[in-house]
């Protein structure tokens, strides 16, 4: 079985997760795709604990249509702060054998850049293949500096690929906000997340 993963706090999921994951399913062939909320985010750990389990919801529902598409409750019961390491460690024992090659990692750019820097980066290294997504330049990269940090994972072992992805101008901040200030969020997110925010008063 060939596998790739979404990892994300998905707060709340939206349509360039969706859209990532589609192109991926396109050029791919993996037989499932598996979006992982985090549970706690060692980058975000003043996260609201109060919409964890909706944030949950939201990822069921956004992907149950797809039937390549499957949602991981798997940080959830770690029940802890989710290192990328031990939760790829946790899906090779889960998976014990039926695993084809190494589980491939869809990340952000800005992501994957100081990927060195995260919970024993070196060991993750040696069982993932990374799918990174390129962000939209402006004039405040820096292009040799960045050329230089994927030079250096590279000449240290770090398996990737870089995808020809134009990036949506989505985030789940923006979403928020729009709900928070009553703007629309119609386009933003899946259809039957939109409702299930405005139902539950979520954001607000």
């Amino acid at each position: 079985m060939k596998i790739c993963l979404l990892c994300g706090t998905f707060n709340p999921i939206h349509n360039g997760h969706i859209k990532m994951a589609e192109f991926v399913e396109e050029n791919f062939n993996f037989d499932k795709i598996i979006f992982i909320p985090t549970y706690i985010s060692p980058f975000k750990q003043d996260l609201d604990e109060n919409i964890a389990q909706d944030r949950l919801k939201m990822v069921q529902i956004a992907v149950k249509n797809n039937e390549k598409f499957a949602c991981s409750d798997i940080e959830y019961k770690m029940n802890n702060v989710s290192y990328t390491y031990n939760t790829i460690v946790a899906l090779y024992k889960k998976y014990q054998g039926q695993i084809e090659g190494r589980i491939n990692f869809i990340i952000g750019y800005d992501a994957f850049l100081s990927v060195a820097r995260w919970h024993k980066s070196k060991q993750l290294k040696d069982i993932v293949k990374f799918l990174v997504f390129p962000r939209k330049l402006d004039d405040n990269i820096n292009v040799n500096i960045i050329d230089k940090k994927i030079e250096k994972l590279k000449e240290n072992d770090y398996e990737f690929s870089i995808l020809d992805f134009a990036p949506y101008d989505i985030s789940s901040s923006q979403i928020r906000e729009n709900v928070r200030t009553n703007k629309s969020i119609d386009y933003m997110v899946p259809e039957e997340v939109k409702e299930y925010i405005y139902e539950k008063n979520l954001y607000k």
